[in-house]
């Protein structure tokens, strides 16, 4: 697969639809965390049943609400964020969710700012998928403010300024974005929606630790 270039040329329509792509991915990350870690923890007694979500898929997202685990709740909290946002945005474009993940164009595109996923879970400990939950998470806030940016900008060459600008204050990086077109003021309230579960996040890791 070609890895994507900033110096690309910026088609709305393909940014959009490689974003569509970027959710679907990001969403179905955070649930193989959730089934994972669900299953070696607090159901560890039924690890050999469920130890592969693709040959035994739970369809009822909700059944994670209801674990025993503050950072499968956590996990699943975010899944649904991602979920709610990326319903409207299909309404919002009129996609079809099947047509733009099956299209290779829009896989490739996806890849734009996609944070690094993590597979082969199975033989991981639950710490290190805890872990890999927590860095996903704050990947997904770069990611999505990089889309932002674009977004602002009508580029995929984003300037410095606005490039670093996650890594400072929220609300004082989103001050440089285009706020007057709607995809990144919701991309904006998605982001700070992901960021005070980033911070819950980080409390109970940090109690676990202590």
């Amino acid at each position: 697969m070609r890895t994507t270039k900033a110096s690309d040329p910026f088609e709305l329509d393909t940014c959009i639809k490689g974003m569509g792509v970027f959710i679907i991915n990001s969403y179905s990350q955070i649930f193989d965390f959730c089934y994972f870690l669900t299953f070696k923890k607090s159901l560890k007694l039924m690890a050999a049943e469920f130890n592969d979500p693709d040959e035994k898929p739970i369809t009822d997202l909700d059944f994670f609400a209801d674990v025993d685990d503050p950072i499968v709740k956590n996990a699943h909290a975010s899944g649904l964020l991602l979920i709610d946002y990326f319903t409207s945005f299909l309404l919002r474009y009129g996609l079809d969710e099947v047509a733009i993940f099956h299209d290779e164009t829009y896989a490739q595109q996806a890849e734009r700012y996609a944070p690094t996923y993590m597979h082969y879970m199975r033989r991981k400990s639950y710490l290190k998928i805890s872990l890999a939950y927590q860095h996903f998470l704050t990947a997904l806030c770069q990611s999505f403010y990089f889309y932002a940016c674009a977004l602002s900008v009508n580029s995929y060459q984003i300037p410095p300024l606005l490039k670093h600008g996650i890594e400072l204050d929220a609300q004082g990086s989103f001050k440089w974005l285009d706020t007057d077109h709607y995809e990144v003021q919701s991309i904006i309230e998605l982001i700070t929606a992901l960021q005070e579960k980033e911070l819950s996040l980080k409390n109970i890791m940090t109690k676990k630790r202590s």
